[in-house]
């Protein structure tokens, strides 16, 4: 039989280490299961916002479209008045700074353009039968008026332009793929729309550069950026806007590369990208959110993938990958699990020495207390303070201590008749001893004998009550 001083200990530790074992395990799993909650929720609400930005900065060509053609409407000559419409282009790219030029081309090859340089200066650009179609650049001053000449080219015929024939036969706004500036190796997008007169005849094309790093900056600028890679895609992988300081495009002397997300710099994109080409295959293919998980040097990361619904028709993605241990710092939760498991330790130890005060201890010592009563030194004081208590302890103290009263009172009780005994045998004469045969000396003890065990067998089965 394994001791009570063994039994209990383990009895009490078992369920609680069994507790605590079910307990850090279901800490771990509704850590993981909140962590991923509020990660998709975070990123969801990014999204969001990425979209309601890229909306917003992608309706100023449609609003200055509008001004524009309000303007024609109420004085349709503007159209062919070169200053009139190089004041008109200064002044909205002026109200609108991601704006870098506004032109205008009719379908006689007259060409009307103003631009804001990566100087910082306004240059105006200009074709037509006073300058027999040869395209000139001069510089603005202050006031939108023309200065300086700084170029002279070739002859310029903007009828042939993509932007113009994409845009003269529909009378919706057409948007050009992404492509890099060669001289602010920024990455822009033209926006051309049909001007036509009350009978539909086509006037010219309105053509607005918008360039994108205000993108790049809002993406920077939101909360979520401090901990994770925002970016936005077109859908042949081409990356148009990036949380990450990294360029966009690779500058060569005679060419401009617009990266792709595999080309990325940082190895992390070029990881979400290769993420997304084994899961699509065709970025063309992404048609609603979905969300993403991979492992990146060893951390969990999660995707978020969505679409930009617009409706320009423009291709675009919004990823957004955000490590876990940006969430849930690893060292945190080190220290949450070691202090969870000291606490739970400390509180084991607790419970067992509360447990072994309250009940072991107790037994034990009523256990060294029947001892004592079996070599005849009990002695009640030892168990004084077990006797008060109220519970079940002290229950079983009161009836050890009456059964060893009894059994005290009997061996007593017992040791006198024996003596009695005794003294009655010496004082008997040798001719009364003769004539009582040795068997009926010998009856006699076995009668006391057998007494004695029924006394015993008494207190045994009392002391079992």
């Amino acid at each position: 039989m394994v001791s009570l001083k063994k039994l209990i200990p383990i009895l009490t530790v078992t369920p609680l280490m069994a507790t605590l074992a079910f307990t850090g395990v279901l800490a771990i799993y509704n850590r993981d299961k909140t962590v991923d909650e509020l990660s998709r929720s975070w990123m969801k609400e990014s999204v969001m916002q990425i979209k309601s930005q890229v909306h917003l900065n992608l309706r100023q060509p449609e609003i200055i479209y509008k001004l524009s053609l309000n303007r024609y409407q109420s004085n349709p000559p503007i159209w062919k008045d070169p200053q009139n419409l190089t004041i008109n282009f200064y002044n909205k790219i002026r109200f609108f700074p991601s704006v870098s030029n506004i032109f205008f081309g009719s379908p006689n090859q007259e060409f009307i353009g103003v631009k804001l340089n990566e100087s910082g200066q306004f240059t105006q650009s200009y074709s037509g039968e006073n300058t027999d179609y040869q395209h000139i650049t001069s510089l603005l001053d202050r006031n939108g008026q023309r200065g300086q000449v700084l170029s002279k080219n070739s002859v310029f015929n903007p009828t042939t332009r993509p932007w113009y024939q994409a845009a003269q036969n529909t009378n919706n706004l057409v948007w050009s793929p992404v492509y890099p500036d060669f001289t602010t190796r920024q990455l822009g997008i033209t926006a051309a729309q049909a001007v036509r007169d009350r009978q539909g005849n086509l006037v010219g094309v309105l053509g607005i550069d918008y360039f994108l790093n205000s993108l790049n900056q809002f993406l920077r600028d939101l909360s979520i950026s401090k901990a994770a890679k925002v970016l936005i895609i077109q859908q042949d992988g081409r990356l148009i806007a990036s949380s990450d300081p990294d360029p966009l495009t690779l500058f060569d002397p005679e060419l401009e590369t617009h990266l792709i997300i595999t080309q990325s710099p940082d190895p992390m994109v070029q990881k979400i990208g290769e993420i997304l080409i084994a899961k699509f295959s065709d970025f063309s293919l992404i048609s609603e959110a979905q969300s993403l998980i991979f492992y990146h040097n060893g951390q969990k990361q999660l995707v978020w993938v969505e679409p930009i619904e617009n409706h320009w028709d423009l291709p675009w993605v919004v990823v957004v990958a955000l490590s876990e241990s940006n969430v849930f710092h690893p060292a945190e939760k080190r220290t949450i699990y070691i202090f969870m498991i000291l606490a739970a330790t400390v509180g084991s130890v607790l419970a067992v020495w509360n447990m072994h005060q309250l009940v072991v201890s107790p037994l034990l010592r009523l256990n060294t207390t029947a001892k004592q009563l079996k070599k005849r030194r009990f002695k009640p004081e030892k168990i004084a303070d077990l006797v008060k208590r109220n519970d079940e302890i002290g229950q079983f103290s009161r009836v050890f201590e009456e059964m060893a009263f009894l059994i005290q009172e009997q061996q007593s009780n017992l040791e006198k008749r024996i003596e009695q005994l005794s003294t009655y045998k010496n004082k008997i004469s040798p001719s009364e001893d003769t004539e009582n045969p040795p068997e009926l000396n010998l009856s006699y003890w076995d009668y006391l004998k057998q007494k004695s065990q029924k006394v015993r067998r008494k207190t045994t089965l009392e002391k079992h009550d």
